[in-house]
Formats: C-alpha cells, sequence, structure tokens
C-alpha cells in the first residue's frame, strides 16, 4: 500500500494511554487543536489503520485522508486501543473512528457511513491442527477471539447456528489474539481475513506454520461510525460534511483504485 505524505491539513499522534480515563483529554489540550478539527483515531489494526516510524498509513485511513483532503476539513489522526477508542466516540472526545462493523449497541451511540468495504471472517490457525479439520463443523476446543467487537459477535452467531462445541477466548485486542496463538494458547483463531493475511505476510515462518481453514468465510461490512455526542455545533456541521464528502468520494475513481489495492 502506498504510503501517504503527511500534509498541512493531517496530524498525526501516536498514543500509548495509561488507565486513566480523562488522559486523551489532556493529549487534546496539550495538541492546542482547533475547535474545527475533527478527532479521528482508531486501534493499530494492519492493513487498515496503522503507523511505520509514526507515519499513519492503512486502507481506512487514506480514505479518511483523502475526504478530508476533498472537503478541505482539518482533521487529526490518532491511534487508541480498541476499547479507548470505544470509550471516546462515546464520550465525544473522538468525532470518527474505523473500521467499524454494525452492532444494535453501537448503533446507540454512533451513526454508521454507508459500507465501506466488503470483506470476511476466517478461522485460522496452526498448520498442524488446522489441516485436519474439513469442516467447520469439525472445529474443538478453545478459539482466539477479539472481545467486545463485531468479529465476537459474528463468531458467537456462527457458534449458535452451527451448534459448535467451541469455547471462545476473550481478547483485548487483535495483537493479543495473534501473540497467545504463537505461544499456542489455543490452535486457532477467528479474525478478519485480509488482517490474518497481512500477519502471515510478514514472515516465511508464519506462511510455513499456520493456515487458513479452506471453503469457509463469514462475510461483513466495515464502515466509518461518527459520534452523536457532539461538543459544539461547528463539530456536528464539520461530521456532517464529512458524511456527504465520504458519500461522493465512495462514488470515484480514486476511491476505486485504493479499494483495489487494498
Amino acid at each position: 500500500m502506498n504510503k501517504l505524505k503527511t500534509i498541512s491539513l493531517t496530524l498525526l499522534i501516536t498514543l500509548s494511554l495509561p488507565s486513566l480515563a480523562d488522559d486523551f483529554s489532556v493529549v487534546l489540550n496539550q495538541r492546542k487543536l482547533s475547535q474545527e478539527t475533527l478527532v479521528i483515531a482508531a486501534q493499530e489494526i494492519p492493513p487498515y489503520f496503522f503507523t511505520v516510524n509514526e507515519q499513519v498509513q492503512g486502507f481506512f485511513y487514506e480514505v479518511a485522508h483523502d475526504v478530508c483532503e476533498q472537503e478541505k476539513l482539518k482533521c487529526a489522526f490518532f491511534t487508541l486501543p480498541f476499547r479507548r477508542a470505544l470509550h471516546y466516540i462515546t464520550s465525544g472526545k473522538v468525532h470518527i473512528t474505523l473500521p467499524m462493523g454494525k452492532s444494535d449497541n453501537r448503533l446507540e451511540v454512533m451513526d454508521f457511513s454507508e459500507p465501506v468495504l466488503n470483506t470476511g471472517y476466517v478461522f485460522f490457525g496452526h498448520r498442524e491442527y488446522i489441516s485436519t479439520i474439513s469442516n467447520i463443523t469439525n472445529l474443538y476446543g478453545a478459539v482466539g477471539v477479539h472481545s467486545k467487537s463485531s468479529t465476537e459477535n459474528k463468531l458467537r452467531q456462527i457458534i449458535r447456528d452451527q451448534k459448535l462445541k467451541i469455547e471462545i477466548e476473550q481478547e483485548t485486542d487483535v495483537i493479543q489474539v495473534f501473540e497467545k496463538l504463537t505461544k499456542k494458547r489455543y490452535q486457532y483463531i477467528f479474525m478478519n481475513k485480509e488482517i490474518v493475511s497481512t500477519w502471515q505476510k510478514d514472515s516465511q515462518k508464519r506462511k510455513e506454520q499456520y493456515m487458513t481453514l479452506l471453503n469457509f468465510l463469514s462475510p461483513i461490512q466495515y464502515h466509518i461510525a461518527y459520534t452523536k455526542n457532539f461538543s459544539s455545533d461547528l463539530t456536528a456541521k464539520n461530521i456532517e460534511i464529512f458524511k456527504k464528502g465520504l458519500n461522493k468520494y465512495l462514488k470515484t475513481k480514486k476511491f476505486q483504485k485504493r479499494l483495489e489495492a487494498n
């Protein structure tokens, strides 16, 4: 994926926040962002939104960056742990987060864009285990999953529908899921196919040791989500400009090129 050069309308701040709930407010005050700046935050989740050498990259970053540039909006980009990003978009300190799957509880505190990306979830794990499984009904034991997410919701639905006898191991973020997989805390995980592919491509050893369960894909649509808790009329106005700008952008050739490169 092509790197984007930093432009004057876009700021990037990578945060590793401690547990205090108001730390993000302190950071925002220190940055002295103007009231018209839209705060866009998401977890580190390659290939969608991540940093390399303090430069933000990823498909959803590029989409949001393009819309900000198109609509001449001031936008500040942050990386936050997943649960912290959800907390701050609920409180209104974060205005936009991405990518995000729809769920009933999220609809109570967020608005959602039209689908930006159609993708899917897979079962992925140690080759010596996955290679013995011919169908998801043969899965057994513990499965790792990013908890309190659309991924976990989808997995629970599959377990109910297929009457699977597997146990969910909840992890707080995607990184922990992969760490526990490599330590053999469990033999397999349930995760977005592109996140899995990006992780596996990082090393030849991973390609040799892990594989995706064949002939299974659970579809999911990813959106951009907006807070419903506006700090000011100006924030509400700029979010509306972003929303309409995104709708226009999704019909452009530029977006199609981004999609093809993803």
